[in-house]
């Protein structure tokens, strides 16, 4: 490895320790229950560290999700028992009031139970972000990977996504905390990365269908929204061996355009065959459990069951407090948790610009992209189209979905776009100077 290249790991291991520390530091000074949902995420791992097995009723509110998560950090934590001196109790502060700014702004109330050294639940509670900390490591490495895949010659653009990512607050503070959206982020990263790499590669082989079946079977065993990714794994199956036609030998009364046309065939029916069947035998028991149990593989009517339906249709003013919801958090936004207006607006406009940039640099370039970009480019989109549809049917169906997190699966996508489309306005002279602007900036808002 010369000196340029491993320049770059270098940068990008700058990045992961940078990322870790604030990760970590985040982890220890949110207050346990004090995050989106954290709760009854929380509450999940504790049944099945408990009892060995998915709960099966709405006692547990995060019963519907998948439990790849949930079983992960039980895994951690089974082997700690409670304090007999500080019981496991969640009890809510009555003094919080979301209407007035002057209230507390903790919704729960907090003892010397979590206090340091931890103990008990506490302890167990700590460990279980832990996990959620490196899942965060894995997205920004998964995103720097897709990006090395896809501008192999410019070092920059793919460290500008993996600090663009590793620095959004919204995700430094989700990946601090107890969620299973971390295993989805980093599950759906990986799997777009071997997306691109099955694209990019002139001879994949049966690793990369493969390690897709790997990563697509374990992000639907965390996330049931993820199933968006079956398609677009599905349609880049088909067309790897298209874009790349496999070597065959000289074969007995074919043509050389029939022997390609076999050749293709046979080398996609295998690879969608590696990485379906294994995605089947890891995820499969989970969706149809939910059959048995349930009468569809989603188990939808369990999922209404714990969740909050919604009356009425989407109306404009319903899509406009989502759009709005989601984009403050998907920067920063929770119970309490805000940047000033202005910062909103300067997010916006970064948006905005880099969005241009991006259609600009399609536009112009895309005679001289390889077809394999092309075609990646094209199945992100799809991703994210589906990740964005599956929010407007879950916002149909109930309420509180105005979550930045709920579409953090398309994250290796929308850093693309800006670290692209910033590129592209910088010119190859500036690209590394503005990049680096744009990423330090990110880590100030951190």
């Amino acid at each position: 490895m010369s000196p340029g290249s491993r320049r770059p790991c270098r940068v990008l291991a700058l990045l992961l320790l940078a990322y870790a520390g604030l990760a970590s530091w985040y982890s220890l000074t949110v207050p346990l229950g004090e995050a989106p949902d954290e709760v009854p995420h929380f509450t999940y791992v504790r049944y099945l560290a408990q009892h060995g097995r998915l709960p099966t009723t709405a006692e547990e509110h995060e019963a519907f999700q998948p439990p790849l998560y949930y079983a992960a950090a039980a895994a951690l934590t089974f082997w700690i028992e409670d304090d007999p001196a500080a019981p496991f109790a969640v009890r809510g502060n009555a003094y919080y009031d979301v209407a007035d700014p002057r209230s507390p702004k903790n919704l729960l109330l907090h003892t010397a139970a979590e206090s340091w050294p931890y103990r008990g639940w506490a302890l167990a509670w700590h460990l279980a972000r832990l996990l959620s900390v490196a899942l965060g490591a894995v997205t920004v490495w998964a995103v720097y990977q897709l990006g090395r895949v896809l501008f192999p010659a410019t070092a920059a653009i793919p460290l500008a996504m993996a600090g663009l990512v590793a620095f959004t607050p919204q995700f430094l503070f989700l990946s601090a905390v107890l969620n299973n959206d971390n295993a989805a982020t980093a599950f759906a990263a990986l799997s777009l990365w071997q997306v691109a790499a099955l694209l990019h590669e002139p001879r994949p082989g049966r690793k990369r269908p493969l390690l897709l079946g790997l990563f697509l079977g374990l992000g639907l065993l965390s996330k049931a929204s993820l199933a968006v990714l079956v398609p677009v794994a599905g349609l880049a199956l088909v067309l790897a061996p298209w874009l790349h036609p496999p070597a065959e030998g000289q074969g007995e009364g074919a043509g050389p355009q029939r022997r390609d046309r076999a050749a293709i065939l046979r080398s996609a029916a295998l690879g969608l065959a590696l990485c379906f069947v294994l995605a089947g035998a890891v995820a499969g028991w989970y969706f149809l459990r939910n059959w048995l149990l349930h009468g569809d593989p989603l188990g939808w009517t369990f999922v209404l069951e714990t969740n909050a339906r919604r009356e009425g249709p989407l109306t404009l003013d319903v899509l406009a407090w989502l759009f709005r919801g989601v984009f403050r958090s998907f920067w920063l936004g929770w119970i309490g948790i805000a940047f000033d207006e202005i910062v909103y607006w300067l997010l916006g406009l970064v948006c905005l610009v880099g969005a241009a940039g991006f259609g600009l640099w399609l536009v112009r370039g895309r005679p001289s992209l390889p077809r394999a970009t092309r075609w990646t480019l094209a199945l992100l989109a799809l991703h994210a189209a589906g990740t964005l549809a599956s929010l407007l049917q879950w916002t149909a169906t109930v309420l509180g979905t105005d979550q930045g997190r709920l579409i953090y699966p398309i994250l290796p996508t929308a850093m693309l776009v800006l670290a692209a489309g910033w590129a592209w306005w910088a010119g190859e002279r500036a690209r590394g100077p503005v990049l680096g602007a744009l990423v330090a900036g990110m880590l100030l808002l951190a």
